[in-house]
């Protein structure tokens, strides 16, 4: 079941992902580090990792994956999160799982329960600086947009998106903490660094 437990569960990976980064400032040198490492925390938390039977009877499924193209307003693949988590009962890799939408040609379709995760990984000595701000903005942006597409399908489907922002040096502008203290709907925004000097 992938509810705001889930939530609780992917911020609390997150959290234990840059405390793990603190201690050891070379663990993470990439963005892709960041989602290779997270992506096993996520399969850890309940039974996300356990393989289900799927929509297809017979078919076998997880919830964790990485760049999932989800569709956008025009009905096109266009909305690439970096890492999604989906309920597998929900999901098809041989029939679309609506009426009026045909089969996609990524090879699958999904319409459960899912959290999806956008992250952001900055290196520079100085931190996290106001030019990162429209960057964090258009995550959120594209979640908002992705979760209202889905409301206007099914209004019973839990649909959440978080932003990581994993910074390797100390600092953190007062702009991109206003983002991350905001309030959005169905979205969180989490900051976290190595804090490694200047």
């Amino acid at each position: 079941m992938i509810d705001q437990a889930t939530v609780e569960g992917i911020a609390a990976a997150i959290d234990e992902l840059a405390s793990e980064f603190r201690q050891t400032p070379g663990l993470l040198l990439t963005e892709a580090d960041v989602k290779c490492h997270l992506i096993a925390k996520f399969a850890r938390i309940g039974n996300l990792g356990v393989p289900v039977e799927s929509a297809d009877k017979g078919v076998l499924a997880t919830a964790v994956h990485a760049e999932v193209p989800w569709f956008d307003d025009q009905d096109q693949l266009r909305l690439r999160p970096d890492i999604t988590i989906t309920d597998p009962t929900d999901l098809s890799i041989r029939r679309a799982m609506q009426e009026g939408i045909p089969f996609p040609r990524k090879g699958f379709h999904s319409t459960g329960n899912s959290v999806v995760v956008e992250l952001k990984f900055y290196r520079g000595r100085d931190g996290v600086r106001p030019r990162a701000v429209p960057f964090i903005r258009q995550d959120i942006e594209k979640i908002e947009q992705l979760i209202k597409r889905g409301r206007r399908l099914n209004q019973q489907t839990f649909l959440y998106g978080v932003v990581a922002v994993f910074a390797k040096y100390s600092g953190v502008c007062q702009e991109v903490m206003e983002l991350a203290d905001g309030t959005y709907d169905n979205v969180r925004v989490i900051v976290r660094s190595a804090k490694l000097p200047r």
